[in-house]
């Protein structure tokens, strides 16, 4: 949990933590899920429930930390959008229909005077994540290959270089949403 930036108990996180362990037949005390009065014959299914409810309370807790990264990378993102552009060209939200016909939600769109839609994602390292982006890039593309499509990362350093070069074969840019984008206003002209 240390190493996902999760350093300060809420108390609604130490009560998620007394509740798996009521369900486990444990207890929470302080930090730590504590099994009383094992026997010997007892001690490796003791250690199991003390194992599953810490897994249990650090999934829990590191999704609560995701969630709240997602939630202030999607204000950073549309604090940026909304600079660049009047607001009311900027739209959470967008649906979108690939190629295949496939309707696929992107975090924003930006209606720019042309006619195109600017398409803007967000996404994570995890594989799963970079699978779908590129999915979904790909049959927007050749679907509607004029619009730019952009990929927004938190930290680009956090990404391997294979999916980085995976994302640019579908994405007009990848763009760490730490950086200024002065560019932003070329699109709509």
């Amino acid at each position: 949990m240390l190493d996902e930036g999760v350093h300060h108990m809420r108390p609604g996180d130490r009560r998620r933590a007394e509740a798996i362990a009521e369900q486990s037949g444990i207890r929470f005390e302080g930090d730590a899920f504590v099994a009383d009065d094992v026997g010997p014959q007892n001690l490796v299914a003791a250690m199991a429930l003390v194992a599953e409810a810490s897994r249990a309370w650090a999934t829990q807790m590191l999704e609560r930390s995701v969630r709240h990264r997602e939630r202030a990378l999607l204000e950073v993102v549309k604090d940026k959008l909304e600079r660049a552009y009047s607001s009311p060209m900027v739209q959470p939200k967008v649906a979108v229909l690939g190629a295949s016909s496939s309707q696929y939600d992107f975090d924003f769109g930006v209606k720019l005077s042309d006619g195109r839609i600017a398409l803007f994602e967000i996404i994570s390292p995890a594989p799963a994540s970079v699978a779908f982006a590129h999915t979904k890039f790909s049959d927007v593309q050749r679907a509607q290959p004029d619009w730019p499509r952009e990929a927004v990362v938190e930290n680009l350093s956090d990404w391997p270089s294979e999916s980085l070069a995976l994302l640019s074969q579908v994405t007009s840019h990848v763009r760490p949403a730490s950086t200024e984008w002065k560019d932003l206003p070329l699109m709509a002209a």
